[in-house]
């Protein structure tokens, strides 16, 4: 356990040294998700979180916070990734999304990483730690898989959640906001059943792989051709 602890304040610690520049470059970089709070801050805390919460609750019902895979599986991973891009971007291309959904570079390389890790944080580790505590403690005679299955389902819905109902906002066919629910709901159910079998780490590069192509690669295209 000291090892895995050691590998994510690592892991926050670099987090938190790769927002410096990007706050540095524009001030307001990260205002929109941390306030006034400076962001080398937000991780450290986030990374003590998460910390405590995969060492404490997560741990014990078989998560980590890495392990040794084959190397088809991170490969089908990311493959997997690109694809779920794939399918925005041609979505995109019919629709045509807003533009301030992407940033253009450098600050798409010095923020997508961070943000990336606040919300594998705030929406993965958080919520399913308070649901797995909560259900193992009330359904004590019941299934442990099934206990987990039901706590990574709900799970999954709460990014999506967030992401339809801001999309309802946006002058886009009505149908839009559901396939982005629905599309948001694969990648985070893919990304806590990777977090089971693989760890934290493998959960947040499947996240990192996706924003590349969707908003760092395409996005940076999208808004010189699109916009």
């Amino acid at each position: 356990m000291k090892r895995q602890n050691r590998v994510f304040a690592a892991l926050s610690i670099g987090i938190a040294a790769w927002a410096e520049p990007g706050y540095l470059l524009n001030k307001n970089l990260f205002k929109n998700y941390f306030g006034e709070v400076h962001p080398v801050l937000v991780i450290l805390v986030m990374g003590f979180l998460g910390i405590f919460l995969t060492s404490f609750l997560l741990m014990q019902n078989g998560f980590a916070i890495f392990s040794k895979t084959q190397a088809r599986g991170r490969s089908a991973g990311f493959v997997l990734a690109a694809g779920l891009a794939v399918m925005a971007i041609l979505v995109d291309i019919v629709v045509k999304f807003p533009a301030d959904m992407n940033l253009l570079f450098p600050e798409s390389l010095l923020f997508y990483p961070v943000i990336g890790f606040c919300v594998e944080i705030v929406f993965h580790v958080l919520p399913l730690s308070i649901l797995l505590w909560i259900f193992t403690g009330l359904f004590r005679h019941t299934n442990p898989v099934k206990i987990l299955w039901v706590s990574l389902v709900i799970v999954a819905f709460i990014e999506p959640f967030f992401q339809a109902v801001s999309g309802l906002s946006a002058n886009l066919p009505a149908w839009v906001p559901f396939w982005v629910g629905l599309h948001v709901f694969l990648i985070n159910i893919t990304q806590l059943v990777i977090f089971k079998r693989h760890g934290f780490i493998w959960m947040y590069l499947f996240r990192l792989a996706y924003y590349f192509f969707w908003h760092m690669a395409w996005g940076y295209f999208r808004l010189q051709v699109l916009f």
